[in-house]
């Protein structure tokens, strides 16, 4: 009789590993639907920490953003279990690398408690966790500045694998472009309540037409000076108006 042994660990690892990377693309293409339909852009960050920390089976993801007027960082978006960490500050001490923010450091950063080759880094919030392991990658704008800090914290030693952090930075580039989309969108808006604000506080009559000479827009003197109240001149054409007086 002929007894045939097999070791089949390296086959059932490569089989979860087959089978995590699967997860993870399943759950990029979830992300990057989500950032393309939701404009709320913190709800979109919570959704997307309670998928990566529910994909990588760790304990907490919180994403930071840089405030644009201070450019101070701070937590807007983490899965339901660091919901209390949400307006944290993000100051970390590092003393093994020059800053966080500086063009080595946007590479993923991995860290291990104890461990002689991790970067000594500590925070309030690293500290409140209890942080053991903990894997960081930064979200990067269109000119290599940060605008925020995609990190995830485990409370026991947690190896990270290459297609892990591959995972992390990847959402953290979807991310990238749903914040980009939603200053834009903060720009315009605010530019179009200062060209309101300009409009209305005009002392001139200022109206608006298409093609057609339909009344699409006025402002409030123009009210005054043709003597129609706002919702009757929006129903008006041009040739309504005393042409002497436009």
């Amino acid at each position: 009789m002929i007894v045939v042994i097999e070791d089949i660990t390296v086959r059932k690892d490569t089989e979860l590993a087959l089978a995590a990377r699967a997860e993870q693309q399943a759950a990029i293409m979830d992300i990057g639907q989500r950032a393309l339909s939701e404009h709320d852009l913190n709800a979109l960050l919570s959704d997307a920490a309670n998928v990566i920390a529910q994909i990588m089976s760790v304990d907490f993801c919180l994403i930071s953003q840089r405030d644009r007027s201070s450019s101070e960082f701070s937590i807007v978006g983490t899965n339901d279990a660091g919901k209390k960490y949400v307006g944290w500050p993000v100051q970390p001490r590092i003393r093994h690398l020059k800053t966080i923010f500086e063009a080595p450091a946007l590479e993923p950063v991995v860290f291990h408690r104890g461990d002689q080759d991790s970067p000594d880094i500590t925070s309030p919030i690293m500290e409140d966790i209890g942080t053991i392991s903990a894997a960081s990658v930064v979200i990067a704008g269109d000119d290599n500045t940060p605008r925020g800090i995609l990190i995830i914290h485990n409370q026991t030693h947690r190896e990270f694998t290459n297609d892990e952090i591959t995972f992390l930075q990847t959402v953290a580039n979807i991310l990238s472009a749903a914040i980009s989309r939603d200053h834009i969108a903060s720009d315009l808006a605010e530019r179009e309540e200062m060209l309101d604000t300009v409009l209305e506080n005009a002392a001139d009559a200022i109206i608006v037409a298409n093609a057609s000479g339909d009344i699409v827009m006025a402002n409030r003197a123009s009210e005054d000076i043709f003597g129609f109240n706002h919702e009757t001149i929006l129903h008006m054409n041009l040739r309504d108006l005393d042409p002497i007086t436009y």
